[in-house]
């Protein structure tokens, strides 16, 4: 059979697929096998991926095995040769089997574990005409990451799956009632139209742009038009079932189509699951049908950051705020892609700049006293997180106490570098690599760091759970001021006293931070924030 290859907006012109006589989908052959590279050990996707699109109405699947009745019987009536219907098939053998079975389009995937992780090639073709197969997408998925160090082989084969999936049903072909038609060419866009983003592979987005929705969550729609998939994707989400949630949004984005708000908690949850490219496919598949919607631009951001790229997450997020410049959560997200990216004044400007857009939201707060904390600016830090205080609705405390457990770690990293630094002071003292007045310098400049750090501590606003370990933190700072204190007297005096008395207060003051750490982590393991 002749084989051609049309890639992205090629293919809209060429498909012209057969009609089908009855009303049930078209069937999708998955041959599911090893790599003939052999690399890793196989991975079969076969079960997960029928699973997943028996739930879509777009194909029927069929997972090929040799000892299917339907293979055997294609043999028997030597619609197929014996060879044909080997363990391990070649492309031409695929199209011949599918052809046998009456599939008019095939999925040919190989997974295999390596050492970081699942990964898997993937090739998508559709018969074209009487004997022609066109490749409708390739596929290389990368070995899996998710947000634990070591993903499961399971983790790792579902998130693909999902990607698959997404790259399957956006295949730029619309079934109809009885045929398989391609998509209509997009008319030419107006003079001065921005054109919409292509989505991944060069695939079109299955229909026409919809308006963006203002608000970041969609609107409640009329209750009389609420699908059942809805309705079920709300259960799950009050359950906190991802996994139930993401089928369940799947099957209403097929719905409905047109509405950006399912789409964007499609994408929500992708990224809550950790399925980091799911989510960006499923974000560039919205954005082509609404370019002008602010919040997917924050959440194609979201996926780009989880994935590492803080490049392109800036670009997103960036693009959000001009489309929005009122929207909070936006700068929120841009600076924290500047701070990923160690660029903390850029950072320091957007979170600003969240602050001013939304002046009653105290995240903005929390954000900026994070910053100034990590910079060592005490006092900037205290005023930003009396504000978030005052601005956190005392029934919804979650957020700000998670911050409150990051600020306390910060003033323990700050703390415990300087008496580390004490340490080098006292040695550079002893072998004379340094100067008396450059140690007495050197130590000053520390007194002047705890203090600052203690008197943040003595002020901090916290919810009265934390009240006690801030407590306890300010007492390990005040004996490392005790220590400093001792350490300038042995540095003028050089009395082993004075250094016995130094080396005293650190060691309490490590000892006393180590006691409030473990009462920190003890009190968020028994009340996750959140």
């Amino acid at each position: 059979m002749a084989r051609r290859v049309v890639l992205g907006g090629l293919l809209l012109a060429v498909l012209a697929f057969p009609a089908i006589a009855r009303q049930e989908p078209p069937t999708l052959l998955i041959v599911s096998q090893p790599s003939s590279a052999g690399q890793g050990d196989f991975v079969d996707f076969g079960p997960y991926l029928a699973r997943e699109l028996a739930e879509s109405t777009r194909f029927r699947p069929l997972v090929y095995r040799p000892s299917l009745p339907a293979v055997r019987k294609a043999v028997e009536e030597k619609r197929l040769a014996p060879g044909d219907a080997a363990d391990q098939l070649n492309p031409e053998a695929i199209r011949r089997v599918a052809t046998a079975l009456g599939a008019v389009a095939t999925l040919r995937v190989s997974g295999r574990r390596t050492k970081d992780g699942v990964a898997a090639d993937a090739e998508m073709e559709a018969l074209s005409g009487q004997a022609t197969w066109t490749t409708v997408f390739l596929q290389k998925l990368d070995p899996f990451r998710g947000k634990r160090r070591t993903p499961s082989v399971l983790e790792g084969t579902l998130a693909h799956v999902a990607t698959l999936v997404q790259k399957i049903t956006a295949a730029p072909v619309r079934i109809g009632a009885s045929d398989l038609v391609p998509l209509a060419p997009e008319p030419a866009a107006k003079p001065g139209a921005h054109p919409a983003p292509a989505t991944p592979d060069g695939a079109q987005p299955d229909v026409p742009a919809a308006p963006a929705r203002d608000a970041d969550e969609p609107r409640a729609p009329n209750p009389a038009a609420v699908s059942p998939w809805e309705a079920q994707a709300e259960k799950f989400r009050r359950q906190n079932d991802t996994a139930s949630l993401i089928v369940a949004l799947r099957r209403a984005v097929t719905d409905k189509p047109r509405d950006a708000g399912l789409r964007r908690q499609l994408i929500q949850a992708y990224n809550e699951r950790g399925w980091d490219a799911a989510a960006r496919d499923e974000a560039l598949r919205a954005l082509a049908l609404a370019p002008q919607d602010a919040v997917l631009r924050r959440l194609l951001g979201d996926s780009h950051l989880a994935a590492g790229d803080s490049t392109a997450a800036i670009r997103e997020y960036a693009e959000a705020v001009r489309l929005d410049p009122k929207d909070a959560r936006a700068w929120v997200a841009l600076g924290d892609a500047h701070w990923s990216a160690a660029a903390p004044e850029e950072a320091l400007k957007a979170f600003v700049a969240a602050s001013e857009a939304d002046p009653r939201s105290p995240l903005p707060c929390r954000r900026l006293a994070r910053l100034h904390a990590q910079r060592g600016r005490w006092s900037d830090c205290l005023a930003a997180w009396t504000r978030a205080k005052e601005l956190t609705p005392a029934e919804d405390p979650a957020e700000f106490n998670r911050d409150t457990a990051a600020l306390l770690q910060i003033v323990e990293t700050s703390l415990g570098d300087s008496l580390l630094r004490l340490q080098a002071v006292r040695k550079a003292l002893l072998d004379g690599s340094r100067t008396r007045e450059q140690c007495h310098g050197d130590a000053t400049a520390e007194r002047k760091r705890v203090e600052e750090a203690v008197g943040f501590l003595e002020q901090m606003p916290a919810m009265p759970a934390f009240l006690r370990i801030r407590d306890l933190y300010a007492q390990a700072g005040a004996l490392a001021g005790q220590a400093v204190e001792a350490m300038l007297l042995f540095v003028e005096t050089q009395e082993t006293a004075r250094d016995e008395e130094a080396t005293l207060m650190r060691v309490e003051a490590v000892k006393q931070m180590a006691d409030a750490g473990r009462r920190l982590k003890a009190l968020l393991a028994a009340k996750p924030a959140g």
